[in-house]
């Protein structure tokens, strides 16, 4: 238990220092952006008959050149760098940290925008608004139990070089594409991304097609959110590819009210290689906010994942259940019960911060 205060006394540390906005509004006014997070997580796994924790902290930044160096040349060109530390039982309760994400970015046009640099696709693809209180870390990067994430990766987290396109030929329709270059300690449905026996980086290709309402739209009906994507790992004869589909909307708003009101999601992916029979997964669940009387700013979510591994034969049906009650207003304590196939058990809290 001495681990969870710990936890809690390092997300505290970096709520306090981001309490103060002043310093934070005198970068702003120079282009300089940034975003500090804290997340503490304890639960108890009932096959293993411990209370594995974790500490997850980050502090994103993002630079705009054009106005920092005022130079024209660089006018919507940006910087992005989020360094992450974390602690815990996976780390061997040990600190590690390292640089997330970072990257450079044009986005002088309505229609199209470009990156390039150490990336994640889970930003960007296959994220669906109903998914955020499963997301673990404040990196948004999917935990063990994510309905959110595109089915791709299973090893935390994935951020190779890379570059991606987007176009938004109209103002619902966006089209993106990415092309990263993975390395040999990245994994695919919990097989080595790389096995050729060498460590020569191979090209993952992604693309999907959206549609989705506007912001404005989503103040006055709610949002919906659909599309499809796909994407290629190749290298040496030992090809893997993969397709998903997803949807995202809004069941019912309170009237008078933006926020209050639930969502749904589904998702289905299959994943396969030309050596090993197809993986199958669906994905779907309800968030709500406002749902207990009384409490209107309370989330409370469940959801459903079931998925098949074709080359071991085995299905796996997993699914969660959540509270998150805020605390502040950049900060929330989270309970949740977790059912992840056979017999195990898992339930916990989570502490987390964001601002």
């Amino acid at each position: 238990m001495h681990r969870l205060l710990i936890a809690a006394l390092a997300a505290s540390a970096v709520s306090t220092f981001a309490a103060e906005p002043r310093w934070r509004d005198s970068l702003s006014e120079r282009g300089v952006e940034i975003g500090l997070s804290a997340v503490a997580e304890l639960l108890y796994s009932s096959t293993a008959h411990n209370w594995p924790a974790r500490l997850d902290l980050s502090a994103a930044s993002e630079l705009d050149l054009g106005m920092l160096t005022g130079w024209s040349v660089l006018d919507n060109v940006y910087a992005f760098a989020l360094p992450t530390v974390a602690w815990g039982e996976e780390e061997e309760w040990d600190w590690r940290g390292r640089i997330y994400m970072a990257w450079l970015k044009w986005d002088g046009s309505d229609k199209w925008n470009v990156l390039a640099g150490r990336y994640d696709p889970t930003w960007d693809f296959h994220s669906l608004p109903s998914t955020a209180p499963f997301l673990r870390l404040p990196s948004r990067t999917g935990g063990e139990f994510s309905p959110g994430s595109p089915g791709l990766l299973d090893l935390f987290p994935l951020s190779p070089p890379g570059v991606r396109f987007e176009i938004k030929p109209t103002r619902h329709v966006a089209l993106q594409t990415a092309a990263l270059l993975l390395e040999s300690e990245y994994e695919l449905h919990g097989r080595p991304a790389l096995t050729f026996g060498d460590d020569t980086p191979r090209p993952l290709l992604l693309g999907e097609i959206a549609w989705r309402t506007t912001d404005e739209e989503v103040e006055k009906l709610g949002h919906f959110h659909t599309g499809l994507g796909g994407w290629l790992l190749t290298g040496k004869g030992d090809d893997s590819w993969g397709a998903y589909a997803f949807a995202d909307a809004t069941l019912h708003r309170e009237a008078g009210s933006a926020e209050q009101g639930g969502s749904a999601f589904a998702s289905a992916s299959v994943a396969g290689a030309s050596k090993r029979a197809n993986d199958w997964r669906f994905a779907g669940g309800i968030t709500w906010r406002g749902l207990i009387a009384q409490r209107d700013d309370d989330i409370t979510a469940v959801a459903v994942i079931h998925e098949r591994l074709g080359d071991q034969g085995s299905e796996r049906t997993a699914w969660e259940l959540l509270h998150r009650v805020p605390l502040a207003a950049e900060s929330w304590l989270q309970f949740t019960v977790q059912h992840q196939g056979k017999d195990e058990w898992r339930v916990g809290l989570t502490l987390g911060f964001a601002r």
